[in-house]
């Protein structure tokens, strides 16, 4: 409401007008609701692909749009949004020798709809970090939809390499040793089974 005093020759008249605000009020209530939701969501998507070292695109392929997920340039080793990403430039971060077996991929989708995994290499300030990519296509109304999710796999690929290099080793010392010597995982699978259990058992290493 507003009001304000008038004079009407000696007496003074008070004017006010009231306006029925309810349907404004209650629009800009939801755009808040609406605005806090989207922070909410896109602040746990945000953490989630963090902790799970994942980022994706979704490329409309119709109008040629893309939007990068929030963890995108933490996974590219990039400050947020210090530099816009494009296409081009995620692609001159890939591995040179991996460059083509990502187009290649690309094309499987975009030509055949294949969908299609596959692990890459990519170049983060000197450093090679190991990534495993997905791709499918999808249809949304009257989109195409190019969906690609990336998850950084550096940390297993070094536990891969430091087990190998712990097998080798307890390989090379078990052949060393006249007592039968068996290692395993913990899923049981036998890793290691030196001369002394073939003499034994009458079975290769390989065999086992």
């Amino acid at each position: 409401q507003k009001a304000k005093l008038v004079t009407e020759g000696n007496d003074l008249v008070m004017m006010g007008t009231i306006r029925d605000v309810t349907v404004e009020t209650l629009l800009k209530k939801k755009i808040k609701e609406t605005a806090d939701e989207e922070a909410v969501t896109s602040f746990s998507q945000r953490h989630f692909e963090e902790m799970a070292a994942m980022a994706a695109w979704v490329w409309n392929i119709s109008d040629n749009s893309i939007k990068w997920s929030p963890n995108f340039y933490n996974l590219l080793g990039l400050k947020s949004n210090s530099k816009e990403i494009t296409h081009k430039f995620f692609l001159s971060l890939v591995h040179p020798d991996d460059q083509k077996m990502f187009k290649d991929h690309m094309d499987l989708l975009m030509n055949q709809k294949l969908e299609n995994s596959f692990e890459f290499r990519m170049l983060q300030w000197g450093k090679i970090r190991y990534l495993k990519a997905s791709f499918r296509v999808m249809k949304h109304e009257e989109n195409e939809l190019f969906i690609a999710v990336f998850r950084d796999i550096t940390k297993e690929r070094s536990l891969e390499e430091e087990l190998k290099q712990r097998v080798q080793f307890a390989e090379a010392l078990s052949e060393t040793i006249l007592d039968r010597v068996i290692i395993t995982d913990v899923h049981n699978t036998i890793k290691a089974w030196n001369k002394a259990c073939e003499e034994t058992y009458g079975l290769e290493g390989d065999e086992v």
